[in-house]
């Protein structure tokens, strides 16, 4: 009895939020697209940069485990613009993004903790347009 606790103890692993997937879509708000402005005090060690893409991943609250994550996936290209190169503090910026695109996802492994209906996960997509001082 002791052997199988220690064993399904040694088994668990710690639950991790979902990892941002960037959309299919490029990181530009679309012409057909109805766009707004939101302010965003972005945090470097919540951003995740893909180079390959050209994006940036904002993903505020990433850090705590919640049922529910919002990402913002921003042209890197602007974001640097902007800001004079990638942030090394929080600094706060105005974005003009599209959307919201909300999926859910689940962990491909059923027996890792996750909420019932799955990650509520909303995606704005768009663009930094200014440093707010």
């Amino acid at each position: 009895m002791f052997t199988l606790l220690l064993t399904l103890a040694a088994c668990a692993t710690t639950p991790q939020p979902p990892e941002p997937t960037a959309p299919a879509e490029p990181a530009t708000p679309s012409a057909q697209a109805p766009t707004q402005l939101q302010t965003l005090t972005l945090e470097p060690r919540l951003m995740t940069w893909d180079d390959a893409a050209g994006t940036v991943i904002y993903s505020p609250g990433s850090d705590r485990m919640t049922s529910e994550y919002t990402h913002f996936v921003l042209s890197a290209a602007s974001v640097e613009a902007v800001l004079g190169g990638r942030p090394t503090e929080p600094v706060t910026v105005e974005v003009e993004v599209a959307g919201p695109a909300l999926t859910t996802q689940s962990p491909e492994d059923p027996n890792l903790p996750q909420p019932q209906d799955g990650y509520q996960i909303t995606t704005w997509t768009g663009r930094a347009v200014r440093k707010v001082e």
